[in-house]
Formats: C-alpha cells, structure tokens, sequence
C-alpha cells in the first residue's frame, strides 16, 4: 500500500496535469481531459470544484 504522501503527491500531480491540458486547449470540457489523462469523471470533478 502507497504511503500517505505518496498517495497526496499523486493526487496533486494528476491536478497539475489536468489544469494544464485545460490551458493549453482554452474550451475543452473536463470530461475530454479526463478522458485524455485516463481520470475518472469524478476525479475531474473534484478537481474543477477546487478551482477559485
């Protein structure tokens, strides 16, 4: 079983991807980019609804 921080460092590093791909492609829906990154639709959710 991953350790704790592992297990945060991959969840932050799956955000950072996933706001990236938004940047870089300015209209495309969250499901594209979870498609894209092999997220889960509920995944990208939670990702979204952190941003301000």
């Amino acid at each position: 079983m991953a350790s704790p921080s592992r297990v945060g460092d991959a969840r932050w590093r799956g955000a950072w991807r996933f706001l990236e791909e938004m940047r870089r492609e300015p209209g495309v829906t969250r499901a594209v980019v979870a498609q894209r990154l092999g997220l889960s639709s509920g995944s990208a959710t939670e990702i979204t609804a952190r941003l301000p």
